[in-house]
């Protein structure tokens, strides 16, 4: 088998079975992911919900779950079940069935308190005609600190009519495609400061060459090298060299 030149004697040769081995270990790496998977949810809901009041705030309902990390859903309540840093989107889909434009306002609430600064203001423009409402998509993107696990954030909203409601549209035909939900709420973690697993052991080096051999060591002439002394007159001396 060929080996790569190998300019240092004692050292193991760097052949291609050493290529093999490096190159398996980085492929059985790769194919186990890099980093930590992040917490993250993803919420929507199916049903339209009618204003039911312009002087009360009203909560938007979240009721199905597309898939979750960390984050939950629990009666209309975002949880998140570890502190940390997280960016929330949420696109609710507002209809307005009146012959006059109208307003509405959505908002955060964190821990049952509204969140300073997250509101976001719309106004919906009238119907066409009695047959044909108007729709104005509103997003709300907030990035916040969770401070610890299990805060939960809701979604507010109010509105100057109650023919206002978000609302659903179902699965559409010529040509096919998906069913508008009337809310859709993402939550991803922020990673910045997220410590990923450990990674592989490498793959280990060649053995290094041999060292030289040390001087051999020396004698101390103890007493004249007396036979009689206590010391036995030539004694080795470990140090060496002297």
């Amino acid at each position: 088998m060929a080996e790569w030149d190998n300019p240092v004697p004692g050292v193991e040769p760097f052949n291609a079975n050493t290529l093999r081995v490096i190159f398996a270990s980085l492929r059985r790496w790769s194919q186990t992911g890099v980093g930590e998977p992040g917490y993250y949810g993803s919420f929507y809901s199916a049903a339209d919900q009618p204003l039911a009041s312009t002087t009360a705030s009203q909560i938007v309902n979240i009721a199905s779950v597309y898939g979750q990390n960390g984050v939950s859903l629990t009666s209309n309540r975002v949880v998140l079940d570890h502190a940390g840093v997280y960016t929330m989107t949420a696109l609710m889909q507002v209809k307005n069935e009146d012959n006059t434009p109208h307003d509405c306002t959505f908002w955060l609430r964190l821990n049952g308190v509204d969140y300073p600064h997250s509101a976001v203001f719309s106004s919906v423009a009238a119907r066409k005609n009695a047959t044909d409402p108007a729709w104005a998509p509103v997003t709300v993107t907030f990035t916040g600190e969770a401070m610890n696990s299990g805060d939960y954030v809701e979604i507010y909203w109010h509105g100057s009519s109650t023919l206002l409601s978000l609302d659903t549209q179902p699965v559409g035909s010529l040509p096919t495609h998906p069913e508008a939900p009337s809310v859709v709420v993402s939550v991803t973690q922020v990673m910045s400061t997220q410590v990923g697993p450990q990674g592989p052991a490498g793959v280990p080096g060649p053995q290094g060459a041999t060292g030289p051999t040390g001087p051999m060591g020396g004698t101390l002439n103890i007493d004249g090298g007396d036979p009689s002394s206590i010391y036995g007159g030539i004694l080795p001396l470990d140090a060496g060299g002297v």
